[in-house]
């Protein structure tokens, strides 16, 4: 579905697509740098142009071949490899005789000042929290439904015992009981 823009906002799309900065892709389409950030959020609020980026995405992701999927999965080579399995790596032909979702673990190596060989293994801890964004596990507000009365509100009694639920469920996901869903 082909969208009509104005050349100016075909040049945001494109400049957005390259590092999707809005501020940064207003000014390089030409819009005051004093009024860019503005400028990009009513433009980026703006159905079709959000129309136009969401398809330019997808033609790139089909493109590639890189989906969510795939980003995920070399997220989670990344995020819960056993670092024991590289205690006997000690030289680059030993990555050899590591399974290959173990190798994506490693981001780098070299020898330290002693020449022993070092491995950088991949940051476990920030590859699960991108993991867990995208799965909308750590949020910065807590949404919780339910009416009390006609208003709409929760009382305080109700909003604890949900409270409580919510910490339960938290404290059992990160048990990995599996359990954890609502």
């Amino acid at each position: 579905m082909s969208r009509k823009l104005t050349p100016k906002q075909q040049r945001f799309v494109e400049e957005y697509l390259v590092d999707l900065n809005g501020t940064q892709a207003a000014i390089r389409a030409g819009y005051s740098p004093k009024t860019a950030n503005e400028q990009a959020a009513r433009l980026l609020a703006d159905v079709s142009i959000q129309g136009v980026v969401d398809e330019q995405i997808e033609k790139r992701s089909r493109v590639t071949g890189i989906d969510s999927a795939k980003v995920l999965v070399e997220l989670s080579h990344q995020a819960f490899y056993d670092p024991l399995v590289f205690a006997d790596i000690k030289k680059p032909a030993d990555l050899e005789k590591l399974p290959v979702h173990l190798r994506k673990a490693v981001t780098g190596w070299g020898w330290d000042k002693l020449g022993n060989f070092a491995l950088k293994l991949a940051d476990k801890k920030g590859s699960q929290e991108l993991i867990g964004r995208h799965l909308k596990m750590f949020t910065d507000k807590v949404e919780l439904g339910g009416e009390v009365g006609t208003r709409g509100e929760m009382s305080d009694m109700e909003l604890a015992n949900r409270m409580l639920t919510l910490i339960g469920t938290l404290e059992r996901r990160a048990k990995g009981d599996g359990n954890g869903g609502a």
